[in-house]
């Protein structure tokens, strides 16, 4: 397959498969939420672990593991992702799978927010004219909501403060950090 289709169709790939996991989670709705994430996180460290010995970049993970602030800030970032998993596969398997979703349209208007607020970014006038229609479009699908959406506001927040510790370690000097 040519490079240029293989980013598009793996992009749509995996769009398809997240659009799916909901369906997967309902089905393992007996087996305890913790427990799900014990194995999505566990076969994922095999399935990396192969992958890493497959490109001989342990030393990589040797420079990563060596340097404690990098380490400090993956460890809280990583804290984060699970945490959103967990509240992820809780909300599916209790029946808030829309209440998801709106916490995945609300997390773009949170990273935003972190941008401005903690990393001093600033817009062009047709870029807070798209933020604000957006942010309009979002303030709607909450009203309509009708209650408070906790699992959809705590993935959006666990989600974009994840994001925004993993920005942090851009700086560093491994290039598995910035990922």
């Amino acid at each position: 397959m040519s490079s240029r289709f293989s980013g598009p169709l793996f992009g749509l790939a995996a769009f398809v498969a997240w659009g799916f996991l909901p369906v997967y989670w309902k089905q393992l709705a007996a087996v305890p939420p913790f427990e799900i994430l014990c194995h999505r996180i566990i076969w994922s460290c095999v399935f990396l672990c192969l992958i890493i010995s497959w490109q001989h970049r342990w030393e990589e993970v040797r420079q990563i593991v060596a340097a404690p602030a990098d380490m400090g800030r993956l460890s809280v970032s990583s804290l984060l992702i699970g945490g959103n998993w967990l509240i992820y596969i809780v909300a599916v398997n209790t029946g808030h799978v829309v209440e998801t979703s709106l916490g995945y349209y609300i997390t773009p208007m949170v990273n935003i927010l972190l941008g401005v607020l903690l990393l001093k970014e600033r817009f062009s006038c047709l870029q807070t004219v798209a933020v604000l229609c957006a942010f309009a479009g979002v303030v709607y699908s909450l009203l309509g909501y009708g209650t408070l959406p906790k699992y959809a506001l705590s993935l959006a927040f666990l989600f974009a403060f994840y994001g925004y510790l993993r920005k942090k370690n851009r700086g560093g000097s491994h290039p598995w950090v910035a990922s």
